[in-house]
């Protein structure tokens, strides 16, 4: 045997043959292999010895398992373990095998996978004399290779348990009572009863759990994205940390003497901060570390179970197995960093006369704020004439936090600063302040200065009642998510400590956070509809669970820009990295035009990143779990009548390895596009939707595109929860073009735009991310 196929053996028996606590190998006779509802597995001997008070904790993971009457018979003994033992045995003691045919004692050079027995020479020759043998399957063990493919031919037989059918093998399963039968168990006992053929049960029950490892093995993106998100706020809040010690000691450089002892207070505490935020991100990072690793664990276990092919034994171990993805394919993931990594050092004051104000000089700032947990709600004033806002700050466990932060609200209507107010502390960790008397508005909240960014968006005002509004998915929602998909899963009686939800969530059983009072969903005015009629109010709350088509969304503005690394040499980006030129000089902007919105030259050709793409690439992926929107103006001018079809830009979704391989990813089978076009023979300009490299759908847009400049205004949102991408026209009312579908995000996508044809017309792409965005038709998203 080569010596990669024995380590890949001595792996096996390493991590499947032998009891984590006694390391003795697994024997059917003395130390019968228990699965846990962890899918960890101990001897019967060891879960004995480390019963207590009539539960075992498993010693990998730590997880503690009631055991009634003390009765091991709870955890499935795993027979495929037998089947792997004697795979070992013909790999790595092959020339100490004895033959189970005969009294010989003869060495084994044969294994019958009928019988189940390894055979000598004679006993081989048996087998082919004798009528009875000759439709077994005999292989020589010489030949066969030591690999996966080939452990199926060591199983065994299982035959029937029941007094009297010692000698019958189990060709059949009960529905009913969920047990492998044999032929006189069905005519017998289970003649009234839903059987199947064994074969077609496991067939099904492979397929499906099979299935479901796949999907579960997905959520290793999603855990690696929010743990990109953990990692950059744990290396921000270290930047954080070392400028504001260097901004501390630049302060206090001119009083040393006399406020060394308050400087040492202070560095104290960004230490004691910083040291906290990144205590609970690393435990946030270990958590998904451990779901990650889980993941991979069961699906190894699957995939272990089934290169057995030992139906009766899987299908003993199949609904352990399948309760454990369906925990794993429903934990909720909190999707951003238990903390944020703003952390600063306030020395304002320091200017001032000190003596024996000297202990309140300088101060600290940060919060343990969570933004997904953060509630914004309004809420009729007494005289009825104005309203109030009312802002819940909480940390990633749900509590108030009574920080009594300095907080900003800016109120802007129709784009323009209306009003700017500090916002009132009451009691227990809420804060407030008045709205106007007529809505809506755009509220923007911010603390210490403007330095922290707390929530913005449009509030309403209430008619009567309170309307209240979520960053992140409601308690409801995650509670319904979890009750309705675990309900019938085991829990376990270990106490588990609130901030570690993740971690300790990871099994079967999992104790309950505190409950708190559902949120009523938020409707939100849009700054351009209106107050009256009911189409103006619009909810923007997640979505539903259980997988239900959402009705309910909440989409973030996309805060990318153009990369200029990925420029095409002979394309030109704006120094703000907004705007696309296809010509170096334009008649489309005007000569008092603000200098970074100019078009420029950025790097020599061979930094480009783009040769045959003719346009740039964002700055940022769309990866999972991202629901973003943008928009992009096209502005276009032609300097001739049309005597053939013309290209004029292309807003794409593609992986970035395909980019760069045409001028257009338009034809790519697993990229989506909108392209516009103005056709000769008729004068109208034209989106055409390409999707897997084939024209899905085309929309005219503009009747008379060879005369003055025109504008186009599009929206776009992708969604890679629905994998699609919704393409919205802005230019009048909005509407809904288009919507691609079966898009692929588990490895991210690249947005990507191109301008061309700067010979035949003058092109100009504006991205508009962020602030810039006023608002979001969400009822066209749906």
């Amino acid at each position: 045997m080569e010596s990669s196929d024995n380590i890949y053996v001595q792996q096996l028996k390493e991590r499947f043959l032998e009891c984590p606590v006694c390391l003795e190998e697994f024997s059917q006779e003395t130390r019968l292999p228990r699965v846990l509802p962890c899918l960890h597995t101990h001897c019967d001997s060891c879960l004995k010895n480390i019963m207590k008070d009539a539960s075992v904790k498993c010693t990998l993971c730590l997880k503690i398992y009631p055991v009634p009457d003390e009765n091991l018979g709870v955890f499935p003994t795993d027979y495929t373990r037998k089947d792997l033992q004697d795979f070992v045995r013909a790999s790595l003691h092959r020339h100490d095998l004895v033959c189970e045919g005969c009294s010989s004692n003869d060495t084994a050079k044969f294994r019958c996978t009928t019988c189940g027995h390894f055979l000598c020479e004679a006993c081989k020759d048996a087998h082919g004399r004798l009528v009875v043998f000759q439709t077994h399957d005999v292989f020589s063990l010489e030949e066969e290779r030591s690999s996966e493919e080939n452990i199926s031919k060591f199983a065994h037989q299982a035959y029937c348990k029941t007094q009297g059918h010692e000698r019958e093998a189990m060709h059949y399963y009960c529905t009913g009572c969920d047990k492998s039968i044999c032929t006189r168990c069905f005519l017998i006992h289970h003649k009234s009863h839903e059987v199947k053929d064994i074969q077609e049960v496991y067939d099904t029950k492979k397929t499906l759990l099979q299935d479901e490892a796949q999907m579960l093995h997905r959520r290793i993106s999603e855990c690696n994205s929010i743990r990109a998100k953990v990692t950059q706020a744990k290396e921000e809040v270290e930047s954080n940390r070392t400028r504001s010690v260097e901004e501390l000691n630049a302060a206090f450089e001119t009083l040393l003497q006399l406020l060394t002892r308050r400087r040492d207070d202070l560095m104290d505490t960004i230490n004691t901060v910083a040291s906290r935020k990144n205590g609970i991100l690393q435990q946030q990072d270990q958590s998904l570390d451990i779901i990650i690793k889980s993941i991979e664990t069961c699906c190894d276990f699957l995939h272990q179970s089934l290169t057995y092919n030992n139906q009766p034994a899987f299908l003993k171990i199949a609904p352990i197995i399948s309760r454990r993805f369906a925990y794993l394919q429903t934990l909720v993931l909190d999707e951003e960093p238990y903390e944020t990594s703003y952390l600063s050092f306030n020395g304002l004051n320091i200017g001032l006369t000190f003596g024996t104000f000297i202990q309140s000089l300088g101060n600290i700032e940060s919060s343990a704020f969570y933004q997904p947990n953060t509630r914004v709600h309004a809420e009729p004033a007494t005289n009825g004439s104005l309203s109030k806002v009312i802002i819940e700050l909480q940390n990633h466990e749900g509590n108030l936090l009574d920080e009594h932060l300095d907080i900003e609200g800016t109120v802007l209507k129709d784009s323009e600063i209306h009003s700017k107010t500090r916002l009132a502390h009451r009691d227990g960790g809420t804060y407030e302040m008045i709205l106007p008397a007529v809505g809506p508005y755009q509220l923007s909240l911010k603390a210490f200065d403007e330095k922290m960014p707390i929530w913005e968006g449009p509030v309403s005002k209430p008619g009567g009642q309170v309307t209240h509004h979520r960053v992140g998915p409601s308690t409801a929602s995650r509670r319904h998510r979890r009750s309705s998909d675990t309900s019938n899963l085991e829990h376990s009686s270990l106490p588990l400590r609130s901030h570690m939800k993740t971690i300790d969530d990871l099994d079967l059983e999992s104790a309950k956070r505190p409950e708190r009072p559902p949120l009523p969903q938020v409707e939100l005015l849009h700054p351009d509809r209106g107050t009256n009629g009911a189409n103006s109010l619009l909810t923007i709350h997640n979505a539903p669970p259980n997988g239900s088509s959402r009705t309910d969304r909440s989409i973030t503005r996309a805060t990318f820009h153009l990369d200029e690394t990925t420029l095409h040499k002979s394309r030109f980006l704006s120094k703000d990295r907004k705007h696309l030129f296809n010509r170096k000089q334009t008649r489309l902007q005007s000569e008092d035009e603000q200098e970074d919105r100019k078009p420029m030259t950025v790097r020599s050709r061979r930094e480009h990143k783009l040769q045959r793409y003719q346009g740039v690439k964002s700055s940022a992926q769309i990866t999972l779990p991202d629901d973003v929107y943008f928009e992009v103006d096209i502005t276009y001018q032609f300097d001739q009548n049309l005597t053939n079809d013309i290209a004029i830009f292309e807003i794409g979704f593609a992986h970035d390895s395909v980019v760069d391989s045409s001028d257009t990813v338009g034809n790519d089978k697993q990229s989506c596009s909108i392209a516009a076009y103005a056709c000769s023979n008729d004068g109208t300009l034209r989106l055409g939707f390409r999707e897997n490299g084939k024209l899905m759908s085309s929309h005219t847009v503009q009747a008379n595109p060879a005369c003055s400049s025109h504008v186009i205004t599009l929206g776009l949102n992708a969604d890679t929860q629905s994998e699609s991408v919704n393409v919205l026209d802005k230019s009048r009312q909005p509407t809904r073009l288009y919507t691609f579908t079966n898009q692929d995000y588990r490895s991210g996508i690249w947005p990507v735009f191109g301008v061309f044809n700067p010979q035949k017309i003058d092109v100009v792409l504006n991205l508009k991310s962020g602030s810039e965005i006023t608002y979001i038709p969400f009822h066209l998203l749906k």
